[in-house]
Formats: C-alpha cells, sequence, structure tokens
C-alpha cells in the first residue's frame, strides 16, 4: 500500500486547508479617507470608502471595527468615549470602542453630518426624502433626541460644529448659518460658498470659501470676518495647540498662524492627493487622510505613513500567472507570490508615463499591460514585461477595448479599427478582422476549445483558425464574459446570464437580475467549473452546477459592493470590494460541502472508487471529472449510469477533487 501523504486534514468529511469564508488578504495600505476623529483615552478613528477603522496605538496600526448594518458614513466621538455612527437613517452608538453597538435613533432622512457638544451632547443632521433638512440633538448619550426643521438652503457639504456655548452652525455651499436657540431658528451669518470650517478652543471661527479661495476668520462668533490666508480650494482645516492652523488645499498643505502673517507649505512625505480629513491629537501630532493616513509629530515639517491595517483601496483588476502570483492593480500594479500574505509594487502610477487598467500574463512569462502613457498623443498603450514586471516597454498606441492571449501564445488586441494579432509576443502585428464602417469592436473571448468569439458592432462572431476567418453567429449586444472547459459560454444580456453549449448557435437565459438599481458585473469560471459572478451592492453567487442554480457566496464579507474578481488554477478565488483592499477564498472547501446527490465509495481509497449519483435523471450526458489540489484535471469520464468505477491505482497520494456537473466530493488517496 502507498505510503499516505500527511497533509491537513480531516478525515470524517475531508476537510481540505484553505477559507471557508471570504478573508480579506495584507493588501497594500492606503485608499480615500473620509473622516478622522479622537477620543479622550487616545484612540483614533477613521471612516473609509469600506467602512470604519480603530487604531489603540496612535495610529501606527488600525484594526476594522465590523458593522452589520452597511457602511459606517458619519461619525463623532463625544469628550467622554463613546461613539456615535450613521448609516443613512440610522444612529448607532457604541460605548465600547466599537466592540458593540445600539441603535439609538432612526430617523426621517439619511445623515449627512454628526457632532460633538460639551457635556456629551450630539447633533446630527439629515435630508429627508424631498429634500427637507432636520436637525437631531440629544443631551443625554442618545436615549432621547430632539428634531428640528433646519432652513440652511441646500445641504451640498453641510457639516455641523458647536462651539462651547452651544451656539450650532451650519456650513455648506449655500453659505454660513448660525442658531443661538438650539436649532429653533437660523440665521445667515456668511454668504460664501463654505467647503471647510474650524471652531477654535476659543471659539474664534475660520472657514474657507470655495469660490474665492480666502480663509476667512471671525472672532466674535460671526459678526464680521477678516481675511487671513488665500490658496487653492481650502479642504478640512485644524488648529493646534500652538495656535496653527492646517490648511489643506490643491496645491498641498498649508501651516499658518493664528493671525495670518506667517505660513508655510508642510508637504514633505505626503503624496500629492487630496486631502479630505484632519486630526490634531492632545500631543499636538497631526493625522492627515489622503491616499491613507499620515501622521506629523513636529508640527507638519514632515509625515510618515501611518495606515498599516487601512486595506481600503479599490483594486481595479486582479489576474494572476500559472506559477501562482497574483497581479492586481489600484494605484500601483502589485505582485504577490504567496497568495497575500505580502505585495511589492511593481510599477506606482504616479508617473503619468506608465498606468496600467489591465494585465495578462503570457504562457512563457511575459506581462502585458493595457494602459495609459499620457504624454504621447493619443495616450492609449500596449506595453510589455520580459522581467517579471521590473521594467515594461511600449509597443503599440491606440485604444485598446480587450485582449487576450491563445493557447498557441498569439496575441489579440481589440482596438477601435478592428482586432489585431500578434504571433511573436506583441513585436508584430496584423489586421484579422475588420467590418466595412464598423466603429465599435467590444469584446474578444477565447474558449478552452480554442473559439474565439467576438463581439462587434452589435453582432457576435466566432473563428475556429485562430483567427483567419470569423463568421457570425446568433446572439446580439452581448457582454461576453467567460467559458468553461467544456467549450461552454456565458456572457451577459442586459440583466440576464446566458449560456450557450453549442458555441454560440443557440443562447439561454440561466439568471436574471431583478434587484432594482443594481447591476450584473463581473462572472468568471475557476478552474474547476464553478461560476462566479457579483451584483452590484448586491455581492457574489455562485454555482457549482453549470449555471442551473445559483447561491449568494458573500460569507465573511463586509463589502458586498465587488469591484473585480479572480480564480486561480489552484482553486483560490480573490476579489476587491470597493474601498476594501483584496480578498481570498478557498474553492475548495465549498465544492466539498456540496454533495448531496454525490456518493464515492470507498473513501479514503489506493486502487478503485465507486461513483454512485443519487439524483435520478442527473447521470445522462454528464462528464465526472477528477481534479488535483492545484486545479488539473487528472481522470475524466462520461457518465452513462447512476453507478460508475474508476481506477486510481496511477494516482499520488493526496486529496482530489471528483466533481460532476451538479455534485463535487473530496476523495483522500492513499
Amino acid at each position: 500500500m502507498k505510503k499516505l501523504l500527511l497533509i491537513l486534514l480531516v478525515i470524517s468529511g475531508i476537510q481540505v486547508t484553505g477559507q471557508s469564508t471570504w478573508q480579506i488578504t495584507n493588501t497594500p495600505s492606503g485608499g480615500q479617507i473620509w473622516d478622522i476623529e479622537g477620543s479622550g483615552s487616545g484612540n483614533l478613528y477613521t471612516v473609509t470608502g469600506s467602512g470604519m477603522y480603530r487604531s489603540v496605538d496612535n495610529g501606527s496600526n488600525w484594526e476594522p471595527i465590523y458593522f452589520q448594518d452597511g457602511i459606517i458614513r458619519v461619525f463623532t466621538v463625544t469628550e467622554s468615549g463613546e461613539i456615535f455612527a450613521s448609516h443613512d437613517s440610522l444612529v448607532y452608538k457604541s460605548a465600547d470602542n466599537g466592540m458593540t453597538w445600539d441603535l439609538v435613533l432612526t430617523a426621517n432622512g439619511n445623515f449627512i453630518s454628526l457632532t460633538k457638544g460639551s457635556q456629551n451632547a450630539v447633533y446630527g443632521s439629515t435630508m429627508g426624502p424631498n429634500g427637507e433638512m432636520a436637525l437631531h440633538i440629544s443631551f443625554d448619550g442618545g436615549l432621547t433626541w430632539d428634531q428640528k426643521a433646519m432652513d440652511v438652503g441646500y445641504y451640498s457639504h453641510l457639516n455641523l460644529h458647536v462651539n462651547s456655548s452651544g451656539d450650532i452652525f451650519s456650513a455648506s455651499f449655500e453659505g454660513l448659518f448660525r442658531s443661538v436657540d438650539q436649532g429653533n431658528t437660523w440665521e445667515l451669518i456668511n454668504n460664501g460658498a463654505i467647503r471647510s470650517l474650524l471652531i477654535t478652543p476659543t471659539d474664534e471661527l475660520v472657514i474657507g470659501n470655495f469660490y474665492d479661495n480666502w480663509l476667512y476668520k471671525s472672532t466674535d462668533n460671526g459678526i464680521n470676518w477678516s481675511h487671513l490666508f488665500n490658496t487653492s480650494a481650502i479642504y478640512p482645516l485644524a488648529e493646534d495647540s500652538s495656535g496653527y492652523i492646517y490648511a489643506p488645499s490643491d496645491i498641498g498643505i498649508f501651516r499658518i498662524s493664528s493671525d495670518g502673517l506667517n505660513w508655510s507649505q508642510i508637504n514633505k512625505g505626503l503624496p500629492p492627493v487630496q486631502v479630505l480629513a484632519m486630526h490634531v491629537n492632545a500631543s499636538n501630532e497631526v493625522f492627515v487622510g489622503a491616499n491613507g493616513i499620515y501622521r506629523s509629530t513636529n508640527h507638519g515639517v514632515n509625515w510618515i505613513p501611518s495606515s498599516n491595517g487601512l486595506n481600503t483601496g479599490s483594486f481595479t483588476f486582479i489576474n494572476s500567472s500559472s506559477n501562482g502570483d497574483i497581479y492586481v492593480i489600484a494605484d500601483a500594479l502589485y505582485v504577490s507570490s504567496d497568495e497575500g500574505a505580502t505585495y511589492n509594487s511593481l510599477v506606482d502610477f504616479k508617473d503619468w508615463e506608465m498606468t496600467f487598467t489591465q494585465v495578462y500574463i503570457h504562457q512563457d512569462g511575459e506581462i502585458f499591460a493595457v494602459g495609459y502613457n499620457r504624454y504621447t498623443w493619443d495616450n492609449y498603450t500596449l506595453f510589455r514585461s520580459s522581467d517579471n514586471g521590473n521594467t515594461f516597454s511600449e509597443l503599440i498606441h491606440f485604444h485598446i477595448n480587450d485582449f487576450a492571449i491563445s493557447a498557441d501564445g498569439s496575441i489579440f488586441v481589440v482596438s477601435d479599427n478592428g482586432v489585431l494579432r500578434s504571433s511573436d509576443k506583441g513585436n508584430n502585428w496584423e489586421l484579422v478582422f475588420d467590418i466595412e464602417d464598423c466603429l465599435w469592436y467590444q469584446q474578444i473571448l477565447i474558449s478552452a476549445a480554442g473559439t474565439i468569439y467576438l463581439c462587434a458592432c452589435d453582432n457576435t462572431y466566432t473563428s475556429n483558425d485562430n483567427g483567419a476567418t470569423f463568421t457570425q453567429i446568433a446572439g446580439n449586444n452581448l457582454d461576453l464574459k467567460a467559458s468553461n472547459s467544456l467549450g461552454h459560454i456565458f456572457a451577459f444580456d442586459q440583466d440576464n446570464i446566458v449560456r450557450s453549449t453549442n458555441n454560440g448557435s443557440s443562447w439561454e437565459i440561466i439568471y436574471t437580475n431583478d434587484v432594482p438599481y443594481t447591476q450584473l458585473k463581473n462572472l468568471i469560471v475557476d478552474s474547476y467549473d464553478n461560476l462566479y459572478f457579483n451584483v452590484s451592492f448586491v455581492g457574489i453567487y455562485n454555482s457549482l452546477d453549470n449555471g442551473n442554480t445559483w447561491a449568494l457566496y458573500n460569507e465573511g464579507l463586509i463589502n458586498d459592493n465587488i469591484i473585480a474578481m479572480h480564480a486561480t488554477s489552484n482553486g483560490t478565488l480573490f476579489i476587491s470590494p470597493e474601498y476594501n483592499g483584496v480578498w481570498k477564498r478557498s474553492a475548495l472547501t465549498h465544492m466539498a460541502n456540496y454533495a448531496s446527490s454525490l456518493e464515492v465509495y470507498p473513501n479514503p481509497a489506493n486502487e478503485i472508487i465507486n461513483i454512485r449519483l443519487t439524483t435520478e435523471g442527473y447521470y445522462e450526458q454528464d462528464i465526472c471529472r477528477i481534479y488535483d489540489i492545484h486545479g488539473r484535471i487528472m481522470k475524466e469520464v462520461a457518465i452513462t449510469s447512476s453507478a460508475t468505477e474508476l481506477t486510481i491505482s496511477d494516482f499520488e497520494p493526496g486529496v482530489y477533487i471528483l466533481k460532476t456537473m451538479y455534485s463535487a466530493q473530496k476523495i483522500l488517496v492513499q
């Protein structure tokens, strides 16, 4: 008997190592920061597009605060450290640093601002379904709330601030309004388009005007205003205990003395991106939210990254090589050789000479990137790297709509003027498809059988001779997505997913999206022929039976708006939720639990296995495949009866996946 291979599994239902739910990888930190606030105990909190994060070590490390009822948009931290946070019309409170939450208010409108007052008072503003503005106030820690109408004009960029006397200020593009009677009446005290507002510890007011780019200051509660400083597009303001005012703008951050007479730019160490959040702690350390969070301990003289754990970037494209390297695109091209444990930056897109939107890996190892060189007259560029992404060279310059590599290594590019093919990795090109008067060449897809599918000018075409000739087939306005090992093609047709099992001669609907205000997005097929697609703001669906049935596949996710999806050859799925980094999950553990209509015995086995399909009618014209844990097909046989015997004496010891069209099962070979 063969020696039993020792691997991480438990027999009884054999458990393959891998994630049974989605788990975030160690994605490069960054992403847009919307707000930063601190508590009296020194904890820091931030809100990003993916949710809320907490730091208990002064910003050195961050951890997500899981919030099951949606993405936090606005929040505030009171003097005692209680957090009030809002998702749409709901306000939640946490008294334990975000570990647990209680619902304390449901409003008739969505919250666009929350702020603290003295003695733990909390103020919030909402916009109702018809545009009506309302003020909500609680003086007892969220137990009770008062609601009052706000006559402060349009809500654009509205934010609330409260001074030490309890006067409320509402700043928006309609001007700066003040209420001295807890929101019963409002007075316009500055008619500028107010982008930012700061109330100093001595109750002085500082505002940033959007149109004239001036900072104005008032020392008498908004009755009179004086010019303080002028720059371009003032964003959130902050002040430290020395009286320095920090003013982010389109051309960097300025540090300004309280009288405006002395100022300096303080951008050393900061990326050239928009700052939307600032915070100064009790030690005069300044935190800014740019592409991630940066911290200065010397009044902004220099800045250091402070984003470890903030996996908040949106990664727009994911692909992998045959050796398992994962390539992801965000503000740079990153590569991971350990399934997301670490990432290295290959190309930084801050250089306008090289920006990528898609990346593909040739069978011979070359990396091809579709992107832009903004210094060329037409911008669009195809790049190639022959040294694992360390350097890229430019190949061609024109608008590239799609890109594909065939099994023999030929490269196909879909341009505005037709389809081009290269047989020498991009050194030379020939036009292989061009329709007279057609200006809309959309997509190309190459099936496992080598058939090329092309969408152009509202028609679908195929080629079975590597692009030498094309024939028009059925299917108009299709959005081609993927094919499986059987040669079945999957595409989007408006709100439907359609499948063709006869090389595009006919199409059948296998899923219809009927969720209002959402859309079908990505669709992929993994190496075991499982299907995955996602619906915007709903999540991921999975099918193990060729699209006949679907089930939600969101376990573990905290953000259900998926931007990019990819399946590697070894059964690992990678996705990027919006503003939420890169996540992964193993397809193997899910497949092995999908065995209701399949019995395999003996298991473990060493010579033969018997397969019995327990659901009547499933065995006709079915194909049984055995995969190794790398996704390679080890054996394939047609199912002609409900019971089949397979010889496995030539298999190496280990774990394998046996899969039919409707079921899957793990088997252990000894």
